[in-house]
């Protein structure tokens, strides 16, 4: 089917052709019998994602599915729609209903772990995304998943092992850099950690969470007023970021600012466990 074709070929070329895709799209419209052929409401599902209506995306994805069971790939373009929707419980419907007969698609796996870190299960979530990369262990996203959640489980050393394979697939991931800087500092390994956030900046300046990352080795190095100066940038950006408000705030009363007792409320307002987040890093 050419216009099947046409959307996703639009939609897999470099830089995703978007008016290229809408113009398949619209020429599906215009032939009711062409726009509900299975492919092409398959792509006509991907473009939607492309585009960020996830809820048609997801109501369309449910329809593919029930013409085409047996697609390799409907249920796990459905089961990330549901995802972006923060439907977590239906995506994992979805992973539990396919993935039985599918134990060779490495996405459904990391569905699940999605599913299970969004409820706190991390054990669950490490070993979906293990599950994952046994399928395919170049997969640089499920490497990211895994270290982020081995973070969460204070696992630093295997943290870092999973965003060293990432840096190793990708070596242009900003996410893989910043993440990898907050294993280290949590690791005890400030110093070391710091060229990874400067890294993770020039990849991706500007970014709020990656301020705060390096923010956050700064106070550990004691170099105070550049954490300030870290926060105050990701505040900017970010101005309820609560790591932000309670790093600067720390940094300014250890240099004697009474403006720092202002930043750790405004924290603890915004996530009354900040406090014991950071004492478990051992910032005190």
């Amino acid at each position: 089917m050419i216009v099947a074709g046409g959307i996703n070929s639009a939609l897999e070329t470099p830089g995703h052709q978007l008016p290229v895709a809408k113009r398949w799209v619209d020429i599906a419209a215009a032939n009711p019998a062409v726009n509900e052929n299975p492919q092409v409401m398959r792509e006509r599902q991907r473009y939607l994602t492309f585009t960020g209506n996830y809820q048609e995306a997801a109501d369309l994805g449910y329809k593919v599915i029930a013409k085409l069971p047996h697609d390799p790939e409907a249920p796990d373009y459905l089961a990330y729609d549901l995802l972006y929707l923060d439907r977590y419980d239906d995506a994992f419907k979805i992973v539990q209903q396919f993935e039985p007969e599918r134990p060779k698609d490495k996405d459904l796996p990391l569905v699940a772990g999605h599913v299970h870190a969004y409820h706190g299960q991390m054990r669950e979530a490490e070993a979906d995304f293990t599950r994952s990369l046994d399928l395919d262990a170049n997969d640089a996203t499920a490497y990211v998943d895994r270290g982020y959640v081995r973070n969460n489980l204070r696992e630093a050393s295997k943290a870092i092992q999973d965003f060293d394979q990432v840096i190793r697939v990708n070596p242009k991931s900003s996410a893989a850099f910043n993440n990898r800087c907050f294993a280290r500092a949590k690791a005890g390994q400030a110093q070391a950690a710091l060229p990874d956030c400067e890294e993770a900046l020039r990849l991706r300046p500007y970014d709020a969470d990656y301020l705060d990352t390096r923010g956050f080795v700064n106070l550990k190095l004691g170099q105070l007023d550049r954490a300030m100066s870290d926060y105050s940038d990701a505040l900017d950006i970010n101005p309820k970021l609560p790591t932000s408000l309670y790093g600067r705030g720390m940094a300014r009363l250890k240099k004697g600012d009474k403006r720092g007792t202002a930043d750790i409320a405004a924290a603890k307002a915004i996530n009354a466990d900040i406090a014991a987040e950071f004492a478990r890093y051992g910032v005190k």
